[in-house]
């Protein structure tokens, strides 16, 4: 049985099909015809019988598709039908050349293309959106000057028409026209069949998968997934269904998600973490006809043979040296800045040692411990050393000591204390020989702590270690390890500093300031030009630099408007430059040689404004802000 409905205006538009259905031998779950009045009521009354396709024409069919959920066959006039009507008007009005004017629905008629030339007539074809729409379409036909000689239209329609004195035509369908619709409704059943039958195939495949999957449309919306994704997440698929993506997994990136459904990125790669476990992500366009209509996410759990057993990833990461920060963590608008974060997700995948050039007060430990969270070691603890400053026995000591059975954790070294998680070393260009060459065998794969003599103990970690300075340039002069650089700068990131980020600097500054002002009380309001300073000057310290000098400013300024004089004080007076003078450090002002040329008039003329005005020829207005550019309007302002 057909699960169609037909709802027809006119009794004999139902006979023609059930004729047609005869002929077929084939049964509808509801066939009737209907009031206009009643048309939605009768709709509803077809969807409970089953009907999944709706079969309606003109007003009757654009009510359906407003309340009802349902595909609609829109039955629609065909040209033979539009060509007896205009043939019959040419009989009834008599004339060669008729004025016909056509009132309907523009979901019902055919393409009207050179129907004036085929049948002699001059057609005015008005489009309503409903019946309210008849009275205001004919008072405009009577208002062109060229009144029609007949109006075809529905019931409604030529009622009216005939009140105001038209001749009329009413719009029969023909069985033509049926037969069309009702072959459009099973074609539509066959097509929502054939997809059914996909989401089927789509739905055992995704079942029968090794790997977690989920499917996710071109609006976010989460589509289908199967069993091992429902474990995973821990939830049942009726409650993941028709949520976001955001809503499920907001530690995705939903801009690379956007650029896989453009077909700007064929797929994406990356690590993320749920529940405490690191997987991999690959996502891939789901593509009909050339276009992207979503995307499928397969997941794969990030693991080795090392790996050890979920009882003991359980208890380590109930002790110290946890870690929560996440790649959402990182806020940037910085085009080379997010490219490093991706490479970093993608090198989190990866069992292998990372290495990490971050300029000083950069994000180079948040980084490593992002890393870390979306590792197969994020279950272990993260350890982090700071071996700068230390001398070769510190280092050793630090990093290598060994405790017997009985004695505490503390008592161990990082590398031990570090088992099955990450080891984050900072400053590894100051690392001694010894240590290097330590830290060499470690990472070779027999991996042991003790001299060639001793029994081998090996420790699973993954080594992530960052530098300032570029360690080829070390292992030319001899003192970094050759085979360590090699196996280390394979998996290389580099952080970008603040001044090559200036979007960064400035949210970063303006973070910094409400900050302090919010915590010393004071309200205070960066003008346009000292934020304009604030990006052209250098901040080697980058984020140490910015917060020191933040909670300087809120502390020190006796203003509410801080502008680029102020802020450019304050920062000569906190960072001189030096050089070498005669072997000796010495700070050295620079003045602008307009700076000086202002300094001189003032002192001249005894600080009269107008005077060095007129001196330079230029307004007291224009003096006034070069002397603020120059900072010395508190001396000479007065």
């Amino acid at each position: 049985m057909l699960k169609l409905g037909l709802l027809f205006p006119e009794a004999e538009m139902t006979a023609w099909a059930e004729a047609f259905l005869q002929e077929r031998q084939e049964e509808v779950v509801f066939c009737r015809a209907v009031d206009t009045t009643n048309t939605v009521n009768e709709g509803r009354a077809a969807v409970e019988a089953g009907a999944q396709v709706l079969v309606a024409r003109g007003y009757q069919a654009k009510i359906l598709q407003e309340f009802l959920e349902v595909p609609i066959a829109e039955i629609i006039l065909t040209t033979q039908e539009i060509g007896l009507l205009l043939k019959q008007a040419v009989r009834m009005t008599g004339k060669q050349h008729p004025s016909v004017a056509i009132l309907a629905f523009d979901n019902m008629l055919p393409d009207m293309s050179h129907m004036e030339e085929l049948f002699d007539v001059s057609l005015q074809i008005y489009y309503m959106d409903g019946p309210q729409d008849v009275p205001d379409l004919l008072t405009a036909m009577e208002g062109r000057k060229e009144r029609p000689d007949l109006v075809i239209g529905g019931h409604l329609a030529c009622h009216l028409a005939e009140e105001r004195g038209y001749m009329t035509l009413f719009y029969d369908s023909t069985e033509e026209s049926v037969r069309k619709g009702m072959e459009l409704g099973i074609s539509m059943l066959a097509a929502m069949e054939q997809e059914s039958q996909n989401q089927a195939h789509l739905e055992t495949i995704l079942d029968t998968s090794f790997n977690a999957m989920m499917r996710v449309n071109d609006d976010h919306q989460i589509f289908a997934v199967n069993g091992q994704m429902e474990e995973i997440l821990g939830k049942k698929r009726e409650a993941l269904v028709g949520k976001t993506l955001t809503e499920v997994l907001p530690q995705v990136d939903m801009e690379m998600v956007d650029n896989v459904i453009s077909g700007e990125s064929e797929n994406y790669t990356v690590s993320v973490n749920i529940r405490g476990r690191s997987w991999m992500l690959l996502m891939a366009p789901i593509e009909y006809k050339t276009k992207i209509t979503g995307v499928i996410l397969s997941f794969h759990l990030v693991t080795d043979e090392t790996e050890p057993g979920a009882v003991e990833q359980t208890r380590i990461r109930m002790n110290a040296f946890a870690t929560n920060v996440t790649f959402k963590d990182f806020h940037t608008s910085d085009p080379t800045w997010k490219n490093t974060l991706e490479q970093a997700e993608a090198f989190a995948l990866s069992p292998r040692p990372i290495l990490i050039y971050a300029p000083p007060g950069t994000e180079g430990m948040m980084l490593a411990r992002a890393i870390h969270t979306n590792s197969r070691h994020s279950a272990g603890p993260f350890v982090s050393v700071n071996v700068r400053g230390m001398n070769e026995d510190q280092q050793m000591d630090t990093l290598f000591r060994e405790a017997d059975e009985t004695a505490a954790l503390s008592s161990e070294g990082a590398v031990r204390k570090a088992h099955h998680g990450t080891l984050f070393i900072r400053g590894v260009e100051d690392l001694s020989l010894p240590a290097q060459h330590q830290l060499l065998r470690l990472l070779l794969p027999w991996r042991d702590l003790r001299s060639d003599v001793e029994p081998v103990r090996t420790v699973d970690i993954r080594l992530i270690v960052s530098s300032k300075r570029n360690l080829r340039f070390l292992v030319e002069d001899g003192s970094f390890s050759e085979e360590l650089y090699y196996l280390i700068n394979g998996l290389t990131l580099t952080v970008p500093p603040f001044n090559r980020r200036k979007d960064d600097l400035g949210l970063r500054f303006q973070e910094s300031l409400r900050k302090y002002s919010r915590r010393y009380n004071r309200r205070l309001h960066v003008t346009d030009g000292g934020m304009q300073r604030v990006l052209s000057l250098e901040w080697p310290g980058n984020d140490l630099q910015l917060e020191a000098f933040c909670e300087r400013l809120t502390l020190s300024v006796n203003k509410r408007q801080i502008d680029e004089v102020i802020i450019q004080k304050l920062y000569d007076e906190l960072y001189p430059k030096l050089a070498l003078v005669d072997r000796e450090e010495r700070l050295v002002v620079y003045d602008d040689p307009e700076g000086v040329k202002l300094r001189e008039l003032l002192e001249q003329y005894h600080g009269n404004r107008v005077q060095v005005a007129e001196a330079l020829g230029i307004s007291t207005t224009t003096l006034w802000r070069r002397m603020k550019k120059y900072g010395i309007e508190a001396r000479y302002g007065k």
